[in-house]
């Protein structure tokens, strides 16, 4: 993520959604704060989506909770109140308002970066503030609570990186074409070569 990236998300968080079409945002799923989509990027049934921005060409399987607040585990209570929440949907009483910390963490809902051409399988959680870079592949049932770097595979509670999708020199070449922002007519007519990566690599590397 680059300065520029951080400084157009801050400028947006006035905005509930901003999506890029062609885009599949599922209406059964649920949205809170922020969210942004890239062109072709998928959101599946029944996710959970808060303040996360998404690239392009990136798949969330159904049921995934991404942007989940993370447990603050040090402090003096695990109920709500000691982070200054609702008890309930209905007005809390007297009482709670009076027990409720008005303190704010200002670091309790940071902005879940996925990036782009990443497969987020079902039923994974990701953790606020959590980047998941270029090409990379959550197995389902995973619980994400660090940055995974491009293209690796990560699965596990918590997660943690199993493989790595391609050899280096093909992920750096991956990185460097950045695929996800070319216009239609150069993905149409190099679709082809997506099957196999050294054959793309090899053709590609004679139009340069």
């Amino acid at each position: 993520m680059n300065i520029s990236e951080l400084s157009f998300l801050k400028n947006q968080l006035r905005l509930r959604a901003l999506i890029r079409l062609p885009a599949s945002v599922s209406a059964k799923s649920q949205y809170r704060d922020f969210l942004y989509i890239g062109r072709y990027s998928k959101i599946s049934n029944g996710c959970w989506i808060i303040n996360t921005k998404i690239g392009n060409f990136s798949i969330i399987e159904q049921k995934c909770q991404i942007g989940k607040n993370r447990p603050f585990v040090h402090l003096f209570s695990n109920h709500q109140f000691a982070l200054g929440e609702s008890f309930s949907s209905d007005d809390d009483d007297d009482f709670y308002r009076s027990l409720k910390t008005t303190r704010f963490f200002y670091e309790k809902n940071p902005i879940t970066m996925i990036g782009n051409d990443v497969r987020i399988c079902e039923n994974t959680i990701v953790y606020s503030g959590v980047n998941i870079s270029d090409g990379a592949y959550i197995y389902p049932y995973s619980v994400v609570d660090e940055d995974v770097p491009p293209y690796a595979i990560v699965a596990g509670v918590p997660a943690k990186i199993i493989g790595k999708r391609f050899e280096e020199e093909q992920i750096n070449y991956l990185l460097s074409i950045k695929w996800w922002e070319r216009d239609k007519k150069w993905l149409k007519n190099n679709c082809d070569l997506f099957a196999d990566i050294s054959t793309m690599m090899k053709e590609l590397k004679k139009n340069e």
